[in-house]
């Protein structure tokens, strides 16, 4: 029974671990676009773009996502 709930809290943390980077992928592509925008660093806005691009398909062919949103 001890196991079960154990194995039930590493389920649950490894899940909110894998939609936590899902979500920060996307959003630090965003943020180094932002900076790259307004400092005018060609570095920051290609970096942003690769990195935002990436994250943004590790967000939707992520299965925890389809966890949370119902998808099948």
């Amino acid at each position: 029974m001890i196991g079960t709930m154990a194995d039930s809290g590493e389920k649950t943390l490894s899940v909110l671990m894998r939609l936590l980077v899902s979500l920060v992928l996307p959003l630090w592509g965003l943020a180094m676009l932002v900076l790259g925008l307004k400092y005018g660093a060609g570095w920051w806005i290609g970096t942003g773009v690769v990195v935002g691009l990436i994250g943004a398909v590790m967000f939707v062919g992520s299965p925890v996502i389809d966890l949370v949103t119902g998808r099948r």
